[in-house]
Formats: C-alpha cells, structure tokens, sequence
C-alpha cells in the first residue's frame, strides 16, 4: 500500500504519466492471474503494426510480433508432447523450412538475414505453439472472437476512409491497402465457416462476415479478393454443410470479383505506369537477383544490401521471392512448408481442419500477387492452423482417455471426429 501510494503521488502532476501507469498495472495484473492471456492475445495483436526497436531500416520489430514472442514464451511450457501427436506432425516442417534456409544464412552472413530467419521460427513454429496451447486450453473461441472483433473495427475505419478518399484505395497511416485486405478476408473466412470448436457468436459472425467484404471492397486489395475467392470455394468443396449458409456471401463475393476483373482488365490495357506494370518489374528484377547465384539466392532480406536497396524491391511473388532470397534450396524449404502442412492439415477430421486448411491455401493464391513473409498477416495461417491441430490433439486425448479436462468443444470433436459440422 506504502508503494502504490507513493506512485500514485508521483505520477499525479503528470496525466499522461499515470494513465499510462495504470494501463501497465493492469495488464501486469492481468498476465500474472492468467499468463494464457498473452497467447490469447496473439490473434487480435496481429492488427498492431507499431514499430518497436530501432530507428535503421529492419532493426525494428512489429509490436504483433512482440505479442506472439511472449505468447510462445508462455505456450511452450504448457506442451505435453507426448500428447501432441498433430502438433508436432505440422511442427516438423516449420522446423525442416528452417534447417534448410540454414545454409542460405551461413552463406549470406548479415545481421539482416540472422534476424530474418529467427523471425521466421517464430512466425511459423511459434504461430503453431501459440493457437495449440490455446486450443487445448479451450480458449480459442476467445482469441478468434477477439480477432473478428478487432478485424470489424478496422473494416469501420476503412469505410470511413474510403468515403473522405471519395472511393479510392482506404489506406491510413501503417495500415497499407494490401494489409487491411488481409485482415478482411481472413476475418470472412473465420466467420464464414465458423467451426464448432471455434464457436463464434452469430450476433458477431453474419455482420463480420458482411461488414469486412465491404471493407475488403474499399481497398481494391485485388490480390485480397483472389484469397477469399479461393478460401470460401474450396471450403465449399469440403463441407457441404456450408453450402446452405453461403447464398448471401456468394451473392455478395460477385461485384467483389467484378470489380477486381474490371481493374486488372484497365491496368493492361493502359499504357501509363500502374501497379500490373510495377509488379511486372519487380518481378523481372527478382528474377534478375535469382541468377546472380542461383542455388542459395542473395540472402533472405538481400534487399537491404547496398548494392540492392537502391533499385530493387522484394518481388512480389512467394515463388519469386523464395528464388531470390535463398535460391533453389529457399524455394525447396517453402515448397516442404506448405505442402507438409496442408496434408497434415487435410488429414484432419473436417469438421476440426477445414478452415485451417482454407486459410493456408488463400494465403498461397494471395501471395502469387503479393509477399508472403510480412509480419502480422504471415503469421495468421499458422495461427489458425496450431488452433485446428490443438483441437484434434485434445479430442485424441478424450478418446484414448488421458487426463486433459475435456471441454465441450473438443468432446464434440472426440464424439464425431469424422462427421459434418
């Protein structure tokens, strides 16, 4: 009492001093009565792009990648791995993609790449860790709940935006148009298919599933619109059930597709510099970087190099990027990656993998348009796919009788793990 009363005396001239100490108190409190919180918070941290760290240019970090660091931190303690059979199946490519981008940082030894490809650890097997341990914990409707939620607040933002910009691309300040379609169409996807073991309220989910299409229209994030085009279909495809709750989507995903048809249509047929153009040169210049040295590339952030960072730009394209960055071997890590992570996710019970599985594979057709390795977006599909595989790891454990405490969720999962939703 001695100690807070002589905080509070000091920081009461100062306003901003003791907001600010308030906020922190509570939040320590907070994480110290629940630590999961932190790994809870990894989803809708995903939308904090501030800066922390230093001032030169990849020095610094995204505070969502702050988040996911001390939610691994927390998450990692509370893995049984004897109980985490789907876990780790996923885990040992994340860690397979990172042995074999391993030569490529011994042979590019900058602290640009050293950093990159810790970076990448923890978007990918951190990522997993996280939405594992909070799916086990029962926690995930809490963390997708809390991502659509904060995903609805930006998609208001955005709409405002975009009428002040008379229907322009919405963007604002760190939220780039291409970002912001990211988070929407993730956002619709997660709402849409709704899993049993995610939950979400339907108060929530039908006006997320609406209000983020619209917000995803306000950016003209065409690469954006071909992700959840490929997402919501293929989901289609593996669950029927989905089918009679996707008429309005459908309906609405129509001008969304019309729109992006109409825009690249006009960007060919202009003869003045537009972004088909611009992405068609930092292609060209990717490929470029490529031969220089074809079997273990330039580095995975060559880009900041001196002899690079004045004319050239990260290409974008995931095969491309991965050619460029750490060669044939870097393309070879990606390609292990994914496809070892979508079969351990398509070898799920539908009902628990489906929507991993969508938004691993709209992730992939975004990013034939765009970068795959970006901070807060990168890290989604992992995320959502350690929920999927916590859930499946639980309902395992309930069926062979070991003492996890079964919620109802995953006891659903146990009872009907090859049914319909």
């Amino acid at each position: 009492m001695s100690l807070a009363g002589g905080l509070g005396a000091l920081v009461a001239p100062h306003r901003r001093a003791s907001v600010l100490l308030g906020v922190a108190t509570l939040a320590g409190a907070l994480v110290l009565s629940d630590p999961l919180v932190l790994s809870v918070a990894v989803a809708p941290g995903a939308l904090l792009l501030q800066r922390v760290g230093g001032s030169a240019a990849g020095s610094s970090v995204d505070l969502s990648d702050v988040i996911l660091l001390a939610g691994t931190a927390v998450a990692l303690p509370m893995i049984c791995w004897r109980r985490a059979g789907w876990l780790w199946s996923a885990l040992r490519f994340g860690l397979a993609y990172e042995l074999l981008t391993l030569p490529v940082v011994a042979y590019h030894p900058f602290s640009h790449d050293l950093l990159e490809w810790v970076h990448r650890l923890l978007l990918v097997s951190g990522a997993l860790v996280v939405g594992w341990a909070v799916a086990v914990a029962g926690r995930a409707r809490q963390a997708l709940s809390a991502f659509v939620g904060a995903s609805m607040v930006l998609a208001v933002i955005t709409c405002v935006v975009a009428a002040q910009v008379h229907l322009k691309a919405a963007q604002f300040g760190a939220y780039q148009k291409n970002y912001i379609g990211t988070v929407m169409w993730v956002a619709v996807v997660i709402a849409h298919v709704n899993p049993s073991w995610a939950d979400l309220d339907r108060r929530l989910a039908r006006p997320a599933k609406y209000l983020c299409t619209l917000a995803l229209l306000a950016t003209h994030s065409k690469q954006s619109i071909a992700a959840l085009l490929v997402a919501v279909g293929l989901a289609l495809l593996l669950q029927r059930n989905l089918r009679r709750r996707s008429k309005l989507l459908l309906v609405s995903l129509v001008p969304l597709a019309v729109f992006a048809y109409l825009v690249v249509m006009t960007e060919v047929r202009s003869k003045q510099i537009n972004a088909l153009t611009i992405r068609g040169d930092l292609l060209a210049g990717g490929m470029h970087v490529w031969r220089l040295s074809p079997w273990l590339g330039q580095g995975l952030h060559w880009f900041y190099l001196p002899q690079y960072s004045s004319s050239y730009a990260q290409p974008p394209n995931m095969e491309v990027g991965a050619l460029a960055s750490g060669g044939v071997l870097g393309l070879v890590a990606i390609v292990v990656l994914l496809v070892g992570l979508g079969t351990a996710l398509r070898r799920l019970p539908k009902p628990v993998g489906t929507l991993a599985l969508c938004v691993l594979v709209g992730r992939v057709a975004q990013t034939q348009f765009d970068l795959f390795w970006v901070s807060a977006s990168g890290m989604l599909p992992f995320l959502v796919a350690g929920m999927a595989l916590g859930v499946a790891d639980h309902a395992r454990s309930i069926t062979r009788g070991v003492g996890l405490a079964p919620d109802e969720l995953t006891a659903q999962a146990a009872r009907d793990p090859g049914g319909e939703q």
